[in-house]
Protein backbone atom coordinates (compact mmCIF):
# COMPACT_ATOMS: atom_id res chain seq x y z
CA UNK A 1 0.00 0.00 0.00
CA UNK A 2 2.90 2.33 0.81
CA UNK A 3 4.55 1.53 -2.50
CA UNK A 4 1.48 1.73 -4.73
CA UNK A 5 -1.60 3.90 -4.62
CA UNK A 6 -4.78 2.52 -3.18
CA UNK A 7 -6.29 2.04 -6.62
CA UNK A 8 -3.24 0.20 -7.87
CA UNK A 9 -3.14 -1.96 -4.78
CA UNK A 10 -6.75 -2.92 -5.29
CA UNK A 11 -5.90 -4.00 -8.82
CA UNK A 12 -2.94 -6.10 -7.70
CA UNK A 13 -4.30 -7.62 -4.43
CA UNK A 14 -7.65 -9.13 -3.64
CA UNK A 15 -9.99 -7.18 -1.37
CA UNK A 16 -9.79 -9.64 1.53
CA UNK A 17 -6.02 -9.39 1.59
CA UNK A 18 -6.20 -5.61 1.59
CA UNK A 19 -8.54 -5.70 4.59
CA UNK A 20 -6.15 -7.99 6.45
CA UNK A 21 -3.24 -5.62 5.80
CA UNK A 22 -5.28 -2.64 6.98
CA UNK A 23 -6.15 -4.40 10.28
CA UNK A 24 -2.54 -5.40 10.91
CA UNK A 25 -1.33 -1.85 10.29
CA UNK A 26 -4.00 -0.50 12.67
CA UNK A 27 -2.93 -2.92 15.42
CA UNK A 28 0.72 -1.90 15.04
CA UNK A 29 -0.25 1.75 15.38
CA UNK A 30 -2.20 1.09 18.61
CA UNK A 31 0.69 -0.91 20.12
CA UNK A 32 3.18 1.88 19.43
CA UNK A 33 0.87 4.51 20.97
CA UNK A 34 0.33 2.42 24.13
CA UNK A 35 4.05 1.80 24.58
CA UNK A 36 4.78 5.50 24.23
CA UNK A 37 2.15 6.44 26.81
CA UNK A 38 3.44 3.88 29.31
CA UNK A 39 6.99 5.13 28.96
CA UNK A 40 5.91 8.72 29.48
CA UNK A 41 4.09 7.80 32.73
CA UNK A 42 6.66 5.52 34.35
CA UNK A 43 9.91 6.64 32.84
CA UNK A 44 10.68 9.84 34.80
CA UNK A 45 10.03 8.24 38.26
CA UNK A 46 13.10 6.01 38.63
CA UNK A 47 15.23 8.51 36.81
CA UNK A 48 14.23 11.27 39.26
CA UNK A 49 14.81 9.03 42.28
CA UNK A 50 18.20 8.02 40.94
CA UNK A 51 19.14 11.65 40.51
CA UNK A 52 18.15 12.43 44.11
CA UNK A 53 20.14 9.49 45.46
CA UNK A 54 23.17 10.34 43.42
CA UNK A 55 23.06 13.99 44.55
CA UNK A 56 24.65 12.98 47.95
CA UNK A 57 28.14 11.58 48.10
CA UNK A 58 29.08 8.55 50.17
CA UNK A 59 30.92 10.77 52.66
CA UNK A 60 27.86 12.97 53.12
CA UNK A 61 25.61 9.96 53.76
CA UNK A 62 28.04 8.53 56.33
CA UNK A 63 28.31 11.92 58.05
CA UNK A 64 24.52 12.17 58.28
CA UNK A 65 24.27 8.67 59.75
CA UNK A 66 26.98 9.48 62.30
CA UNK A 67 25.14 12.65 63.33
CA UNK A 68 21.93 10.65 63.87
CA UNK A 69 23.78 8.16 66.08
CA UNK A 70 25.34 11.00 68.09
CA UNK A 71 21.97 12.67 68.71
CA UNK A 72 20.39 9.38 69.79
CA UNK A 73 23.23 8.73 72.25
CA UNK A 74 22.90 12.22 73.70
CA UNK A 75 19.18 11.67 74.28
CA UNK A 76 19.82 8.29 75.95
CA UNK A 77 22.51 9.79 78.24
CA UNK A 78 20.20 12.65 79.21
CA UNK A 79 17.38 10.25 80.08
CA UNK A 80 19.77 8.15 82.20
CA UNK A 81 20.97 11.21 84.14
CA UNK A 82 17.41 12.38 84.77
CA UNK A 83 16.44 8.92 86.02
CA UNK A 84 19.42 8.84 88.39
CA UNK A 85 18.56 12.28 89.80
CA UNK A 86 14.96 11.19 90.38
CA UNK A 87 16.08 7.99 92.12
CA UNK A 88 18.49 9.86 94.39
CA UNK A 89 15.81 12.36 95.39
CA UNK A 90 13.35 9.52 95.99
CA UNK A 91 15.87 7.79 98.26
CA UNK A 92 16.38 10.98 100.29
CA UNK A 93 12.62 11.38 100.72
CA UNK A 94 12.27 7.76 101.84
CA UNK A 95 15.11 8.11 104.37
CA UNK A 96 13.48 11.24 105.81
CA UNK A 97 10.14 9.44 106.02
CA UNK A 98 11.66 6.46 107.87
CA UNK A 99 13.50 8.74 110.30
CA UNK A 100 10.24 10.57 111.02
CA UNK A 101 8.52 7.27 111.82
CA UNK A 102 11.34 6.30 114.15
CA UNK A 103 11.12 9.67 115.91
CA UNK A 104 7.37 9.18 116.36
CA UNK A 105 7.85 5.69 117.75
CA UNK A 106 5.96 4.12 114.82
CA UNK A 107 8.98 2.26 113.50
CA UNK A 108 11.76 0.40 115.25
CA UNK A 109 15.16 1.90 114.37
CA UNK A 110 16.50 -1.43 113.13
CA UNK A 111 13.64 -1.64 110.60
CA UNK A 112 14.23 1.76 109.00
CA UNK A 113 16.74 0.48 106.42
CA UNK A 114 14.30 -2.24 105.33
CA UNK A 115 11.50 0.30 104.88
CA UNK A 116 13.75 2.60 102.84
CA UNK A 117 14.89 -0.24 100.57
CA UNK A 118 11.31 -1.38 100.02
CA UNK A 119 10.10 2.13 99.17
CA UNK A 120 13.03 2.63 96.80
CA UNK A 121 12.18 -0.60 94.98
CA UNK A 122 8.43 -0.14 94.55
CA UNK A 123 8.50 3.60 93.77
CA UNK A 124 11.51 3.70 91.46
CA UNK A 125 11.66 3.23 87.72
CA UNK A 126 9.52 4.65 84.94
CA UNK A 127 6.42 2.76 86.06
CA UNK A 128 6.08 2.39 89.86
CA UNK A 129 4.40 -0.72 91.26
CA UNK A 130 0.67 -0.22 91.89
CA UNK A 131 -1.61 -1.69 94.53
CA UNK A 132 -5.07 -2.79 93.38
CA UNK A 133 -7.95 -2.66 95.84
CA UNK A 134 -11.25 -3.33 94.13
CA UNK A 135 -11.47 -1.23 90.98
CA UNK A 136 -9.12 1.50 92.20
CA UNK A 137 -5.35 1.37 91.79
CA UNK A 138 -2.89 3.15 94.06
CA UNK A 139 0.91 3.27 93.95
CA UNK A 140 2.18 0.64 96.38
CA UNK A 141 4.62 3.12 97.93
CA UNK A 142 1.75 5.50 98.75
CA UNK A 143 -0.32 2.71 100.32
CA UNK A 144 2.67 1.50 102.35
CA UNK A 145 3.44 5.01 103.60
CA UNK A 146 -0.17 5.47 104.69
CA UNK A 147 -0.13 2.13 106.49
CA UNK A 148 2.98 3.04 108.46
CA UNK A 149 1.85 6.61 109.20
CA UNK A 150 -1.60 5.58 110.45
CA UNK A 151 -0.45 2.59 112.50
CA UNK A 152 -0.18 2.45 116.26
CA UNK A 153 3.22 3.37 117.72
CA UNK A 154 5.41 0.35 118.31
CA UNK A 155 7.15 2.11 121.20
CA UNK A 156 5.60 4.25 123.94
CA UNK A 157 8.26 6.73 124.96
CA UNK A 158 6.35 7.82 128.05
CA UNK A 159 6.11 4.24 129.19
CA UNK A 160 9.74 3.63 128.32
CA UNK A 161 10.83 6.67 130.31
CA UNK A 162 8.72 5.56 133.27
CA UNK A 163 10.30 2.11 133.20
CA UNK A 164 13.73 3.66 133.11
CA UNK A 165 12.89 5.80 136.13
CA UNK A 166 11.53 2.77 137.92
CA UNK A 167 14.72 0.90 137.12
CA UNK A 168 16.73 3.71 138.66
CA UNK A 169 14.46 3.69 141.68
CA UNK A 170 14.89 -0.03 142.13
CA UNK A 171 18.63 0.49 142.20
CA UNK A 172 18.22 2.57 145.35
CA UNK A 173 20.06 0.78 148.08
CA UNK A 174 17.50 -1.06 150.11
CA UNK A 175 19.84 -0.55 153.01
CA UNK A 176 18.42 2.96 153.26
CA UNK A 177 15.21 1.35 154.55
CA UNK A 178 16.98 -1.20 156.69
CA UNK A 179 17.04 1.07 159.67
CA UNK A 180 13.71 2.63 158.79
CA UNK A 181 10.26 1.59 159.81
CA UNK A 182 9.36 -1.82 158.30
CA UNK A 183 6.10 -0.31 157.10
CA UNK A 184 7.98 2.21 154.95
CA UNK A 185 10.08 -0.60 153.45
CA UNK A 186 6.94 -2.57 152.67
CA UNK A 187 5.35 0.51 151.09
CA UNK A 188 8.44 1.06 148.95
CA UNK A 189 8.50 -2.52 147.68
CA UNK A 190 4.77 -2.45 146.97
CA UNK A 191 5.07 0.83 145.06
CA UNK A 192 7.95 -0.51 142.98
CA UNK A 193 5.98 -3.63 142.06
CA UNK A 194 2.90 -1.58 141.14
CA UNK A 195 4.98 0.83 139.07
CA UNK A 196 6.50 -2.04 137.07
CA UNK A 197 3.16 -3.78 136.60
CA UNK A 198 1.15 -0.80 135.35
CA UNK A 199 3.91 1.31 133.87
CA UNK A 200 3.27 4.31 136.06
CA UNK A 201 5.67 6.57 137.88
CA UNK A 202 7.05 5.60 141.27
CA UNK A 203 5.40 8.63 142.86
CA UNK A 204 2.00 7.67 141.43
CA UNK A 205 2.45 4.11 142.66
CA UNK A 206 3.29 5.33 146.17
CA UNK A 207 0.22 7.55 146.16
CA UNK A 208 -1.97 4.61 145.19
CA UNK A 209 -0.45 2.38 147.84
CA UNK A 210 -1.10 4.83 150.67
Amino acid sequence: IARFSLDEAEKVLPEWQLNSLREEAYRDTLSQDAAGAQFSETGPGPSSASNEESSMTKEEIEALQEENRRLKQQAADRDARDAQVRQEQLHKDNVAFAEKLVAEGRLAPRASSVVVALLDAVAGGDKPVEFAEGESRTPLATAFRSLLSDGEPVMNFAEQATKERVGDTVKVDVAEFAEADPERLALHQKAVALSKKEGISYEAAVARCL
